[in-house]
């Protein structure tokens, strides 16, 4: 059989969709939140899609392989901090989990009051929670991402006012358990009106030690090591976004003058 250049996955349930701009919704059913794709480096023609469901109190994890090309479901899953929150019964809503962002193998769900983390090891398939490191942060409204450096340790970026804060996941020797410690704050008020971000900064995503960050009609990059923060392209387009790496184009190769006439006109931006 020939190479498809796209395929398409079946649905393994009925679901609520979220997003779902106030269609009626069947409350019996699971809310879909988002899917994930897990892939290694050591086999990038195998890999998998984590999908993740929920109701008021639990959580499930639906997993598809493209190896076997059908879906494994995962048992329901009490998240304890859910069930015990004097906060359920006054919140009226079964939404009670964001977006997920991916680091090293975890993929991290924060709740939507900002208190905790649903975080999931795709390695095992198992739940954790932990308190989320800058919930007074979020409730000042804080643009924030979970991401991974360079050496793939989980971190947490989020702009406060005009700066750029990175924490990262590391043991805590003395309390025996993972943490997160503040590594540094990068202030961008003397190249505010260089970079345009005098209109505030967004945090878009966090991938391989770079925070890749959203002004007005420009989008940006943060590099962790260096702490230099750079424009990237201008921004035409609205969100979601997300930057991945990919090899440079075959029918590129060799053409450098053709490509640095993009970057000299994107450094004059």
């Amino acid at each position: 059989m020939a190479p498809r250049m796209t395929d398409l996955i079946k649905t393994p349930f009925r679901i609520n969709n979220s997003a779902s701009n106030g269609a009626i919704q069947d409350e019996s059913l699971p809310i879909s939140l988002d899917v994930h794709l897990i892939s290694s480096e050591e086999d990038p023609m195998s890999f998998q899609l984590v999908w993740l469901c929920h109701d008021e109190f639990r959580v499930q994890v639906s997993v598809f392989s493209n190896d076997t090309r059908d879906w494994c479901f995962l048992p329901w899953v009490d998240i304890e901090e859910r069930v015990s929150s004097p906060d359920v019964p006054q919140d009226g809503t079964k939404y009670w989990l964001m977006s997920g962002m991916q680091a090293n193998g975890l993929i991290f769900w924060p709740f939507q009051n900002g208190k905790h983390m649903l975080v999931l090891d795709t390695g095992t398939m198992e739940f954790s929670v932990y308190e989320f490191p800058i919930y007074s942060k979020l409730v000042q409204g804080c643009s924030f991402g979970v991401g991974e450096t360079k050496d793939g340790i989980p971190c947490i970026a989020y702009v406060n006012g005009a700066t750029i804060v990175v924490l990262i996941r590391r043991f805590d020797k003395k309390q025996g358990v993972q943490g997160w410690r503040f590594v540094d704050g990068v202030n961008c008020d003397d190249e505010a009106d260089q970079l345009g971000i005098n209109g505030g900064l967004d945090v878009v995503a966090i991938k391989d030690g770079f925070v890749y960050l959203a002004a007005t009609g420009m989008i940006l990059s943060l590099c962790l090591e260096t702490r230099k923060l750079e424009k990237l392209f201008p921004m035409s387009f609205q969100f979601p976004l997300h930057p991945y790496i990919m090899a440079w184009p075959p029918t590129l190769v060799g053409n450098y003058g053709s490509f640095a006439e993009i970057q000299d006109d994107i450094s004059n931006v």
